[in-house]
């Protein structure tokens, strides 16, 4: 059996990285593969008693980006990995700007098979914040033996343009649940019709409204578009530490007629199933596993044209950061059919971004990197 320690900041279920890691190794095959999971912070609705009935372990270290905890928590690492370093083939890293305070002493106590996972092209848009990520993660090709990454420009920006002449650098795909995110008509009709949204024409946005996702900036389109066509609807999923912000200038605007707060939701399927077109106007992003999954639902999607192009599977739409233009694309969007949803759908499950192709593929890489070494 092929013993796996992953490593991340948090295990929440809302948390992109997070889901993607848990999804990929709940498809694999648990009698070659177990894995225990070394995570920074404890939070609420996380994946631990999942991953405890898998069979693996979840152990926490405390925040080493912590001023309070930095010290402690390295302490911890040291520890762990001087006592458990032998019981791992491999230490699996998806969070980058910790890699000083982990997989330093991973290497330090003869772990021979260390992945960094790059999930993103932008640490902060905050200036102190990305001085201080850069320099956290600059001996981060010395610390490592595999380098692995989301998307063409989350590997140039956490490796450097030649990343593909590191040793075992893999394009690992944020690839989703198929039979979750799979185009239901009949569900379609029922969501409309409970959202009281039969006759109207839906835009989704499903974000943790941080500062990056930069979701204040479709205030003005959603303005504009209603302005002239009133049917439009805007439904808003997700939390985080913009939401109040964006909700109260939604307010302030007169706009609330046309736009819908959800919240976090375990059921994010639902609406793309019930929607029209999603917007992700980010300023970055590693590769939006959002817009793989409304592709798997047949749903356009308009994003930021700095967003990799490795997002789009075949129904993307990426346009320049200005409200006019997305407020000229949203205008004269052409809806799709149910029929035309269903085949985008099934294109999607037969390809690499289906959850359990892209877990089998990683399966073999793993098998391969350990009996290599």
């Amino acid at each position: 059996m092929i013993k796996i320690l992953y490593i991340l900041d948090n295990i929440s279920k809302i948390a992109g990285v997070t889901t993607i890691v848990y999804g990929l190794y709940k498809n694999m095959n648990k009698e070659l593969f177990q894995a225990d999971f070394l995570v920074s912070r404890r939070v609420e609705n996380s994946y631990e008693d999942e991953i405890l009935k898998m069979g693996g372990k979840v152990f926490y270290s405390g925040n080493p980006l912590s001023v309070k905890e930095i010290i402690s928590a390295c302490r911890y690492n040291k520890e762990f990995f001087r006592r458990h370093a032998s019981e791992y083939d491999i230490v699996y890293l998806h969070s980058p700007t910790i890699a000083e305070m982990t997989i330093r002493y991973a290497k330090q106590y003869g772990v021979k098979n260390i992945i960094i996972h790059s999930h993103s092209s932008m640490f902060s848009p905050n200036l102190i914040k990305r001085f201080i990520n850069n320099l956290l993660v600059f001996r981060i090709r010395k610390l490592a033996n595999h380098f692995w990454y989301c998307s063409k420009e989350a590997a140039e920006f956490l490796y450097g343009k030649d990343f593909k002449a590191l040793p075992d650098s893999q394009w690992v795909k944020n690839a989703i649940d198929c039979n979750k995110f799979s185009f239901d008509r009949i569900a379609s009709l029922e969501m409309r019709k409970n959202l009281l949204m039969e006759k109207y024409k839906i835009a989704l946005h499903v974000s943790n409204f941080s500062k990056i996702k930069n979701t204040d900036f479709l205030i003005d389109v959603i303005d504009k578009v209603t302005s002239i066509d009133k049917e439009w609807r805007f439904i808003f999923v997700g939390d985080g530490p913009e939401r109040v912000n964006t909700e109260n200038e939604i307010k302030r605007k007169g706009l609330e007629e046309y736009c819908l707060f959800l919240g976090f939701r375990n059921d994010v399927q639902s609406f793309m199933n019930a929607a029209d077109l999603l917007l992700l106007p980010s300023l970055k992003e590693g590769l939006p596993i959002v817009t793989i999954e409304a592709q798997a639902l047949g749903l356009k999607c308009f994003v930021t044209d700095t967003i990799t192009h490795d997002a789009d599977i075949g129904n993307v739409e990426y346009l320049r950061l200005e409200p006019k233009i997305w407020t000229e694309a949203i205008l004269h969007f052409t809806l799709s059919d149910m029929e035309k949803k269903e085949k985008a759908s099934i294109k999607v499950k037969n390809g690499d971004f289906n959850i359990k192709n892209e877990a089998k593929r990683v399966e073999q890489l793993y098998k391969k990197m350990v009996m290599e070494k």
